[in-house]
């Protein structure tokens, strides 16, 4: 007998594992790139990853938050391989809009202004926010963070150009990683899969920090204004600019239209700057102290709020989406500060006008906001708190174009029928035709990307008007 023969079944088994030799534990190693300043690697070997990022403006932390859309510019370079997938999301745009009877852009700008279209304009408002978006980059497989597209912004460009390609929505939306709370002078943190948290704002940063607001000293005498051109903002401008050249180069512009979120607005920004994540709650208790010194924060907030707007304008997105708190301030409150409002539309957004836009029941403010603007506002929305039947009377009393966002929940967890019976119930309620309904949809990050497809496949069919329009 051979020598194998002889060998017992575990002995054999030893020798045919002879040639494998078992790695030592894996202790890390050294990783050649440090960890940036005001980041937390996401684990030791990483040297992309990051979990937490400290945004400061006083150290400039991170390097790369505080760049403006130039040097952004300056500093990226598209691959072959990522020009490649902008091309094939262009030419999946140009294969969704062959197959309807008006391009988005017409779609958008029929609606607004009360002219006969097709259907109701589909607005992806979840794919814009950077810890959504982040989900359709890896097939809502919970693998990309709103972290990594803060960080890259040619990721959360890929990411707006996706949407509309994955879903056949009717706008590319940039959304935005900022409401200025970093750029104000807080100190706030960027979290994995989140927004901007902040920990302190911009006002307790400059000598004003109280959290019961003791009116020692007014806190705008050296109050910082952001530049509007770097950080979140530098950002936005360098998505608009470059989303824009795309366009360009794949015969959608004028075809397939840029949104870009200008939100918040000035009594959103005001409260931003006052005070950390809650900050309305300080806007409240200052105004009922010293209304004189909200004015005089909002007076300069106006300033920058206004040079905003007109550089995304200049930049070249075809529509702002503009939001603000008004429902969260009281119906008095609103009546005393909705001339900052008015005056940011007439200055930076008219023509067509701006959006009165917020969250919440919208029924005690609609009326003070509605005829403050006048013509300077064109389009007003909140959520699914708001009553469909007080929106559509107040539509078709002032003539402006509306959305409300969908029930969150009933999307996150419905199934297909329960979806379906849903939006029927909605569009119906809400006119259909000769309404100028607008589809934002439901903003989660839990909803199934399943769900997206019944959601936008309910407001396709019962939101297409068979005596709409007919290409000649």
């Amino acid at each position: 007998m051979g020598v194998n023969e002889k060998m017992s079944a575990e002995e054999k088994k030893e020798e045919f594992l002879a040639w494998y030799k078992k790695p030592e534990p894996y202790e890390g190693v050294p990783v050649p790139k440090p960890p940036e300043p005001g980041g937390t690697k996401a684990a030791p070997w990483c040297d992309y990853a990051y979990k937490e990022w400290v945004i400061f403006e006083k150290q400039k932390i991170p390097d790369w938050w505080w760049k403006t859309d130039e040097e952004i510019e300056a500093e990226t370079t598209w691959s072959e391989e990522e020009q490649l997938f902008m091309e094939r999301c262009m030419l999946k745009i140009h294969e969704n809009v062959a197959k309807q009877k008006m391009t988005p852009m017409d779609r958008w700008w029929s609606t607004v202004y009360g002219i006969e279209r097709d259907r109701c304009f589909l607005w992806p408002g979840s794919m814009g926010l950077i810890n959504i978006s982040s989900r359709i980059l890896d097939s809502f497989g919970v693998v990309m963070k709103a972290a990594d597209l803060a960080r890259y912004p040619k990721l959360a460009l890929m990411s707006q150009f996706l949407a509309p390609s994955r879903f056949d929505t009717d706008a590319i939306f940039g959304n935005k990683t900022t409401y200025g709370e970093a750029e104000y002078g807080g100190k706030v943190y960027q979290k994995e899969q989140a927004a901007l948290i902040s920990k302190t704002a911009g006002a307790q940063e400059y000598g004003f920090y109280d959290p019961v607001v003791r009116f020692r000293t007014s806190p705008f005498l050296s109050f910082k204004m952001p530049d509007p051109t770097i950080g979140g903002y530098g950002q936005q401008l360098w998505w608009i600019k470059t989303a824009k050249e795309y366009l360009r180069k794949g015969g959608l512009w004028g075809v397939m239209p840029y949104l870009t979120n200008a939100c918040l607005g000035p009594i959103g920004t005001t409260a931003y700057a006052l005070g950390p994540a809650s900050g309305l709650r300080e806007f409240a208790l200052l105004y009922k102290k010293r209304p004189d010194w909200i004015h005089a924060a909002m007076r300069e907030v106006l300033r920058f709020e206004i040079e905003h707007g007109k550089r995304i304008r200049n930049a070249g997105t075809d529509i702002i989406l503009l939001c603000d708190g008004h429902c969260q301030v009281g119906p008095s409150v609103l009546r005393d500060v909705v001339q900052y409002h008015v005056e940011l539309c007439k200055q930076a957004h008219y023509p067509p006008g701006g959006m009165m836009v917020t969250a919440g029941d919208f029924t005690d403010y609609i009326d003070i906001m509605a005829q403050a603007h006048g013509k300077y506002a064109y389009y007003f929305g909140s959520d699914f708190t708001y009553p469909i039947d007080h929106a559509v009377k107040k539509s078709r009393e002032y003539g402006l174009a509306f959305h409300l966002a969908a029930d969150w929940d009933l999307a996150k967890a419905g199934t297909k029928d329960v979806i379906y019976q849903y939006q029927k119930a909605r569009l119906t309620a809400c006119g259909g035709l000769e309404t100028k309904y607008v589809e934002l949809g439901p903003v989660d990050y839990w909803i199934p990307m399943e769900n997206y497809d019944y959601f936008w496949g309910a407001t396709r069919k019962y939101g297409s008007y068979p005596k709409g329009y007919e290409q000649p």
